[in-house]
């Protein structure tokens, strides 16, 4: 099953590479799951957190990864075929204003994510972070990473540099999902606006700098306490021996998030599927948790019973979870659903305004891409947030531009002179 597993993943990589089309959110969900899916490349998963020897991927697992991999490529060449030709390449509609709007909640927010979290946020350890983290330092990092969109879209380098600031504060505090989405969001409004291309033959050096931004992350990831820590000679150990890049990767996020559905398929691990419509509704309430609804995640479910030796919260997989809750027929029907909204998400983005634009974007980088290692409940509040904060940064820059193009009403003037009426000369 691991060659049918790269067939598929070389087929699409080939397409969406050198066709010629729109890199839009369809590229992006390829890109997504090619990376989470990368145990898949070799051909195994971390057998457990105690030093374990590998444990290979079932075949199972295999068969639903080329599905979800197929069913993108097949929905991008779908829309390829018919409403990508529908889309006009309007020009983009500057909105600077929205920018500005957008630096100055994240700033805001800032000021009182530190004020409310104090020294928990500096601290090296994950748990005082999470800890001391706040709504707020949502709103800092969802705000700088939309800001960060509107500015490279519009050109706005100074603003780009401040969102960058405050993005990179996220990262040293050990929140860097707000970074990678203002990369990912970024990267799609640039390339989305060059209309259709050869996406390898027009932008390699965007898809190396892309790749070299990924193998960043996976490394500050191992590094990031030694940073906070000041332990400079350590990470400088580290960053010049050569096997602790493979280390990094083999480490990262998505050996985790496969390990976690590969053990659900090797387990045959099950779970009603009514907590999965509670969290929907739950997500789509606001302020959910303060009415008092409690809902259950997928890793309260699984961890207990296929980890139980594990202290810490895992990572989740949206497709494990619906495996596990409706086998076959409901990871089918969450996937075809997730295709329809890619179609619904590469329409939105033809839109001329700016604002939008970079918001369906950002919405667009947490759900295409950064839905592999989540589970549909945590994955619509990271939706949620994005919502509300292009909301706020859509009317109050909606409302600073009307108020700028009322025209001021002129009065009579009255230190104009009057002027003699003019006399008509009759003819003779």
């Amino acid at each position: 099953m691991q060659l049918v597993f790269l067939i598929v993943a070389g087929i699409g990589l080939c397409y969406l590479l050198t066709a010629h089309r729109r890199c839009d959110v369809f590229s992006l969900a390829f890109a997504g799951a090619c990376l989470y899916f990368l145990p898949a490349f070799f051909g195994s998963v971390p057998g457990g957190f105690n030093d374990e020897l590998p444990v290979p991927i079932e075949p199972e697992t295999y068969a639903v990864m080329s599905t979800v991999l197929g069913a993108i490529f097949l929905g991008a060449w779908t829309w390829d075929l018919g409403g990508s030709r529908s889309l006009s390449d309007e020009p983009l509609r500057s909105d600077g204003l929205s920018t500005s709007v957008a630096l100055a909640l994240a700033g805001a927010a800032l000021v009182i994510a530190v004020y409310v979290g104090g020294a928990r946020l500096f601290s090296a350890y994950k748990e005082d972070v999470l800890d001391g983290a706040s709504r707020f330092s949502m709103l800092t990092g969802v705000g700088a990473a939309l800001a960060a969109a509107l500015a490279v879209a519009q050109r706005r380098w100074t603003a780009c540099l401040v969102a960058g600031v405050l993005l990179l504060f996220t990262v040293y505090i050990g929140l860097r999902v707000y970074f990678v989405m203002a990369i990912i969001a970024s990267f799609l409004v640039h390339l989305q606006g060059q209309g259709p291309q050869r996406l390898y033959i027009r932008n390699f050096t965007a898809i190396t700098c892309a790749a070299l931004l990924v193998m960043t992350v996976f490394v500050y990831k191992c590094i990031y306490v030694l940073v906070k820590m000041g332990d400079f000679d350590q990470i400088l150990a580290m960053l010049v021996d050569s096997e602790f890049y493979l280390d990094a990767v083999i480490s990262s996020e998505p050996f985790t998030t496969q390990l976690v559905l590969n053990e659900v398929v090797r387990t045959g691990f099950e779970t009603e599927m009514d907590y999965i419509l509670y969290s929907v509704v739950g997500q789509l309430t606001f302020f959910s948790g303060e009415a008092g609804l409690v809902f259950r995640s997928f890793n309260n479910l699984f961890q207990p019973a296929l980890f139980p030796e594990v202290e810490w919260g895992m990572a989740n997989n949206i497709w494990a979870q619906m495996y596990a809750a409706g086998g076959w027929p409901l990871f089918l029907a969450f996937l075809g659903g997730f295709i329809g909204t890619l179609r619904i998400a590469a329409r939105a983005m033809a839109t001329a305004r700016a604002s939008n634009r970079c918001g369906v974007a950002l919405a667009t980088a947490y759900w295409a891409f950064y839905i592999h290692r989540n589970d549909l409940g945590y994955e619509l509040s990271e939706l949620k947030r994005v919502l509300l904060v292009w909301g706020v940064v859509a009317i109050v820059s909606s409302a600073g531009r009307q108020r700028e193009q009322v025209p001021a009403t002129r009065g009579p003037d009255v230190n104009r002179p009057i002027r003699a009426p003019q006399r008509t000369r009759l003819a003779a």
